[in-house]
């Protein structure tokens, strides 16, 4: 049985963004925003804890158009294959984003990759 930990490995997607998280620790984000790589930190939430308040519980440190970002999401484990992630903000800001919209993506297919996926993936090498 895989750990909550290596549930979050692979590479997540939607419409408007695809993550990466490496056993490593390392992370590649594509976003509207750019793409950004660095590393991240998950602590698994509790089942109970899902009813309370919007609480981050995946930090990324990366490196985006040269500068070092700090984010934070929570992230919710739907099913094997599908996560509700919610931007945050960054621990530095007081103000959380006031009504965040959180984001459904869902886990690619180790068995069958997309070639966008596969091109990336060899470049981090």
């Amino acid at each position: 049985m895989q750990t909550e930990h290596e549930k979050l490995q692979g590479r997540w997607y939607n419409a408007s963004m695809s993550i990466r998280f490496r056993k490593d620790g390392s992370v590649f984000l594509n976003s509207p925003s750019g793409p950004a790589f660095g590393r991240y930190s998950y602590r698994p939430k509790s089942a109970s804890s899902y009813q309370n308040q919007q609480e981050p519980n995946l930090t990324l440190e990366v490196v985006r158009n040269n500068v070092v970002q700090r984010l934070e999401f929570e992230v919710v484990m739907l099913s094997h294959n599908r996560i509700r992630l919610t931007y945050l903000g960054t621990p530095e800001s007081a103000a959380r984003p006031r009504n965040p919209l959180p984001q459904i993506l869902r886990k690619e297919d180790p068995s069958n990759p997309s070639p966008t996926s596969t091109t990336v993936a060899q470049v981090q090498k």
